[in-house]
């Protein structure tokens, strides 16, 4: 599989391994980061299982609300897609709450 990502802030790009839950990641499977505007690809052979793909600033500090965030996300090379549910942002957000 491989995601490749150009956003306008330095960020992080990565394979999280699910199938420990949600309680007991530990980390990434694999990541890249990069300065705004760089494009990155990261491509894996991953095994079967649950995956996450996380995007994010690299930053995590003093980071403002509204400013230069946007990306484009390609994920190229999986052979199946989990159907999801229709949620909004709010739905989302309360399951965390």
């Amino acid at each position: 599989m491989t995601l490749c990502l150009e956003a306008e802030f330095d960020c992080i790009l990565g394979f999280v391994d699910m199938s420990p839950g949600c309680e007991n990641i530990v980390g990434f499977y694999s990541y890249l980061t990069s300065t705004p505007c760089e494009p990155i690809c990261l491509t894996e052979t991953l095994p079967a299982g649950p995956w996450c793909v996380f995007v994010s600033t690299s930053v995590f500090a003093g980071w403002p609300c509204g400013g230069d965030d946007a990306y484009l996300l390609t994920i190229d090379g999986y052979d199946s897609c989990v159907a999801v549910e229709d949620a909004s942002w709010s739905t989302i957000k309360a399951l965390y709450r």
